[in-house]
């Protein structure tokens, strides 16, 4: 490792050299071939997953006289500009009344499907785990577990519109109404199931399901 950024290959194992283009850029393929550390090549890095210490481990241990200082810090540098954003998809669980939420995750038949609550009324649901031989599809079931709660569940028309502010803030950049139906339909489109819980008093709360990818976005 140089301190002009530059990484002479004298001997080159399959292994390391792979490990090297995750993160360096061939220069000069030769008996002596040249790669190069740069801006570009530790975001293309980042973006397959490898952190800075990640990076500066493997060329530490592999370029013979250890890192370069200056390039230590470049590629700490370089890793603080890179944006990252994380898209996922995701079913949230919205109510109307508050309470039924926080009867759903006191409740030992249904806490163990709300993975986070973002507001008052809004969670992030955690779906039912499915065997490969299952008939029916996580969504389903998570309907027939919510029945089996107490709660009258059903899915919503399509175009039905959410009930609260705090889901349309939530998913607005990415709701498009679908069918849970349609299983095609689940990889580009948003569901909505309508949900009508009991709370302890009696009365009946309406709430609503929906899946929807939800993009998270961390900058350093």
């Amino acid at each position: 490792m140089q301190p002009n950024y530059e990484v002479l290959v004298l001997h080159p194992e399959s292994r390391i050299l792979w490990d090297l283009m995750r993160s360096a850029d061939l220069v000069r393929h030769d008996r002596v071939s040249v790669y190069a550390i740069s801006k570009d090549s530790v975001a293309r890095a980042q973006e397959a997953g490898l952190e800075a210490e990640e990076i500066k481990g493997f060329l530490d241990a592999n370029t013979g006289k250890g890192l370069p200082q200056n390039v230590a810090h470049s590629i700490d540098d370089w890793s603080r500009l890179v944006k990252r954003a994380t898209i996922r998809r995701t079913t949230l669980i919205e109510v109307a009344d508050e309470s039924v939420l926080d009867e759903m995750m006191a409740s030992r038949k249904t806490r163990k499907f709300v993975a986070q609550r973002i507001s008052p009324t809004v969670a992030i649901v955690n779906l039912p785990e499915m065997g490969e031989s299952a008939r029916e599809d996580a969504w389903q079931k998570l309907l027939k577990e919510l029945k089996g709660a107490g709660y009258s569940a059903h899915m919503a028309e399509e175009g039905t519109a959410a009930d609260g502010a705090a889901t349309k803030s939530a998913a607005r950049s990415a709701r498009t109404n679908g069918h849970l139906k349609d299983k095609s339909a689940l990889q580009k489109t948003q569901t909505q199931i309508s949900a009508n819980g009991a709370g302890n008093n009696g009365s009946t709360s309406n709430g609503s399901i929906h899946t929807a990818d939800k993009t998270g976005t961390e900058q350093a």
